[in-house]
């Protein structure tokens, strides 16, 4: 409500700014100047209708988005061993644990967990996300392995944070758990 009373108070047409654009008309990302061409945008955003996936170019290959020149700007992958960098999320992998033994003793199983943030809950913001998904492993009596060190914190790595509105069907997280999940 505070939104929609400071709009109208400032007279601005609330619908106008937040209406679905056309392609042919000026894009609100087409004031920044990041080097990629404004066609292969256009490109990822009849892909993200059709929930198409678009592979990692460092390893899959050039997808033409204009940001290399190969010469000072080039595609660097740091790590040798890329039998572990698969990109595609498989369904398969979700469910799938991996136990992993650390210092001897411990055992750690990592699950690949996917969700979307679709509707209302997009206007959450990336740290309230991490809470939401913590008290909901609490609640379902999920533990989890915790760092080490002064101040330890669930082992929970998430994936990129989304800005605060946007909508997205292909969101993950990774929890290190003790004992497999039953």
């Amino acid at each position: 409500n505070t939104w929609h009373q400071a709009a109208s108070s400032s007279q601005i047409d609330m619908d106008f700014y937040l209406r679905q654009r056309e392609k042919d008309e000026i894009l609100p990302w087409q004031h920044l100047e990041s080097g990629v061409d404004s066609s292969f945008l256009l490109e990822e955003l009849d892909k993200a209708f059709l929930s198409s996936y678009t592979a990692d170019c460092r390893y899959h290959g050039c997808h033409k988005c204009g940001l290399c020149d190969f010469k000072i700007i080039r595609p660097v992958v740091h790590e040798k061993n890329k039998k572990n960098m698969d990109d595609t999320p498989s369904p398969a992998k979700e469910s799938m644990a991996t136990p992993l033994h650390s210092d001897g003793e411990d055992l750690h199983f990592k699950y690949r967990v996917s969700y979307s943030r679709c509707g209302k809950i997009c206007y959450l913001g990336h740290l309230e996300i991490l809470q939401v998904i913590f008290r909901t492993l609490r609640r379902a009596k999920i533990t989890t392995n915790f760092s080490k060190g002064f101040n330890p914190s669930p082992k929970i790595s998430f994936g990129p944070a989304l800005p605060v509105g946007v909508e997205s069907l292909a969101e993950y997280f990774i929890m290190d758990l003790p004992t497999p999940l039953k």
